[in-house]
């Protein structure tokens, strides 16, 4: 009877020492993914100032709906795309193409 008892203690000691040691491990895992996530975010976020400090946005707008100024707006748009990038080639600056 004695012996019983022992052995039910030492199974939930054993049970209990598992479940505080997978928490500890949980709870390290959870803040090591946390701190990967939070460096990710601001490694972004940096990128993104950097980006805007350096870009040029250019929009063509076409006078009225028809297929004619479409046409007009999308070849002015590819003519000047052109323009932009060799200009920017031969002052080396990076373009996206």
């Amino acid at each position: 009877m004695k012996n019983n008892i022992k052995n039910k203690l030492n199974i939930n000691k054993n049970i209990k020492f598992r479940i505080t040691l997978c928490t500890i491990l949980l709870v390290g895992i959870l803040g090591i993914m946390a701190t990967y996530a939070y460096a990710q975010i601001s490694k972004i976020d940096r990128f993104s100032d950097d980006y805007k400090d350096n870009l040029i946005r250019f929009h063509v707008l076409a006078n009225s709906d028809s297929d004619e100024d479409q046409n007009l707006k999308l070849k002015s748009k590819r003519r000047s795309y052109k323009l932009f990038t060799t200009k920017a080639k031969r002052l080396k600056v990076n373009t996206r193409e």
